[in-house]
């Protein structure tokens, strides 16, 4: 199957915090680029709704970003260890700082 992706991807994992407009659950980074972030989570939000995650950093800082739901996947049970259940973060908002710690990585 073709790579339809623009952006590489840095398979790495780390907390992130999400809030929608009626919650607030935490789950894991899975992959992230410069233009979106895949997230490991139970609570898996609509797509098409809009965003506002906070991503913890190794040295304690937390960065805000916001974007929308491009697309959601629950893993049926079975395979639930083996194919991530989450959702994919298209980033419309990100500080300059995130753009610079994915460079470290």
């Amino acid at each position: 199957m073709e790579e339809k992706r623009r952006q590489s991807r840095k398979k790495r994992r780390f907390l992130i915090q999400v809030e929608t407009s009626d919650s607030v659950s935490t789950g894991f980074t899975y992959d992230m680029s410069v233009d979106g972030i895949f997230i490991r989570s139970i609570r898996i939000p609509r797509p098409g709704s809009t965003v506002t995650a906070r991503l913890s950093l190794p040295d304690g800082k937390r960065l805000a970003l916001r974007g929308w739901v491009q697309r959601a996947y629950r893993a049926p049970g079975a395979m639930a260890r083996l194919v991530p259940s989450g959702f994919g973060l298209r980033l419309t908002d990100a500080p300059p700082d995130y753009s610079r710690f994915l460079a470290t990585l």
